[in-house]
């Protein structure tokens, strides 16, 4: 009987500390924030130190809600896709148009950034001024898969073509295979500095802006509790930027 009984009282205590170590790891889990971004340098790369400027952001808005995020690099239609799916909370950085907002949930701006387009002076004969999208028209754009203007270009009926990365534009660009490519501006300025060190002085861009915009992260509606956190989130980011965070991070880069 003694033996039976102390059989039972280890069972016992075997079953509580199996439902503390699962409470434990559903603990840590439900502190973990599933995010998407591609590679996007300066702003998010795998290969830079904090995964980039807008990543640093982000990573510093989290944890100021008490929670730790976790990134996967996808390309940019993928990225799209498991927020859809409800697979990550969110994406970023993202540029908010109608089109998405009724897919998707967006929060406060995280940065704001200018998009040009940059031509290449060896080659680049066209028009330096522009006054609507349309005037465009006769000139070849390179653009990268998944942005914001897509749909806006296509109305347009401009002479566009899209590559999946940014870099690919930029070598286009240089050896006079297209006559514009447009990019962010930070980013179109590392791209060229990356793969061009010699030749930074043979790159410029239209005087015009095509858009000056904020970023935001791009939020899946169907995630556990999406409007909470992202409730969570624009407090957690207003509170960083008060703080001078933000202005740290930026000046850190």
């Amino acid at each position: 009987m003694e033996t039976t009984n102390k059989t039972k009282f280890q069972s016992t205590i075997l079953f509580v500390l199996l439902l503390c170590t699962v409470a434990h790891i559903h603990a840590a889990e439900d502190h973990i924030l599933p995010l998407a971004t591609g590679e996007y340098p300066p702003y998010s790369s795998s290969d830079v130190a904090g995964y980039g400027v807008m990543t640093e952001i982000v990573s510093a808005a989290v944890k100021e809600m008490g929670m730790e995020p976790k990134y996967g690099f996808y390309p940019w239609k993928r990225c799209e896709f498991v927020v859809k799916k409800g697979e990550v909370w969110a994406a970023f950085p993202y540029g908010y148009t109608k089109e998405r907002k009724e897919n998707f949930l967006f929060s406060d701006v995280l940065l704001v950034t200018s998009t040009q387009f940059f031509y290449s002076k060896r080659h680049y004969k066209g028009l330096m001024d522009w006054k609507v999208i349309e005037d465009l028209k006769p000139l070849s754009i390179e653009g990268t898969n998944g942005y914001y203007y897509e749909n806006e270009f296509k109305r347009a009926g401009l002479n566009l073509t899209y590559s999946n990365k940014e870099e690919v534009g930029i070598r286009k660009l240089r050896h006079g295979r297209v006559d514009l490519f447009i990019t962010d501006e930070l980013v179109g300025w590392h791209l060229i500095r990356k793969q061009f060190p010699r030749e930074v002085g043979d790159f410029d861009v239209l005087p015009k802006a095509h858009e000056t915009s904020g970023n935001y992260l791009m939020i899946s509606r169907d995630y556990p509790n999406s409007k909470e956190l992202l409730s969570k989130f624009n407090f957690a980011l207003r509170s960083i930027k008060k703080r001078g965070v933000v202005d740290q991070i930026l000046e850190g880069n």
